[in-house]
């Protein structure tokens, strides 16, 4: 006749409220899912004891299918529009006449520039000055360029990080 033994075997819940010490050589069953086993060393307590070793874990298997896609973000803010955008650009160029012969570092100058709201997004970029080589804008050691509208006239600021004189061109767009 065959002899039949049973391992010890729990929940869980009551192995870790129990918290037994197992004998050496003892082996007992976490019936969960999936189930785990401990063989006790008759000195470390349940919760101690590292779980036992079925194997090497095997080949990571293939891909599963992507998955739907996602509900569409909100909408972003609408941008600037571009050259033909529906909206009225107004374009120019002003010269600005720095330092009046003793170089400036920065300057600030108004004028005039009609059709102009506060509202409006205004664009500067420096032009050449075709009678003043020194002055093109690849030679300038421009630190920064900007502009602030208002109704019918616009504020231009120019900073640099060399002494500068003479007249710079500064072209305009303001939408």
């Amino acid at each position: 006749m065959a002899t039949k033994f049973r391992l010890r075997r729990d929940t869980v819940a009551n192995w870790t409220s129990a918290n037994p010490v197992l004998m050496d050589g003892e082996i007992a069953i976490e019936m969960g899912s999936p189930r785990k086993w401990k063989v006790g060393d008759g000195v470390t307590a349940w919760n101690s004891l590292p779980y036992g070793f079925a194997g090497d874990p095997g080949p990571t298997g293939p891909a599963g299918p992507t998955g739907a896609t996602g509900p569409q973000g909100p909408q972003g803010i609408q941008g600037p529009p571009g050259e033909g955008g529906g909206t009225t650009i107004l374009k120019g160029q002003v010269t600005l006449t720095l330092g009046n012969g003793k170089g400036t570092l920065a300057h600030t100058q108004t004028f005039s520039a009609t059709g102009v709201t506060s509202s409006m997004h205004v664009d500067v970029r420096l032009a050449g000055v075709g009678s003043t080589e020194e002055n093109e804008p690849e030679l300038l050691d421009l630190v920064s360029l900007w502009a602030v509208p208002s109704t019918d006239s616009i504020e231009v600021g120019v900073t640099f990080s060399t002494l500068t004189s003479g007249p710079v061109l500064v072209n305009w767009s303001a939408f």
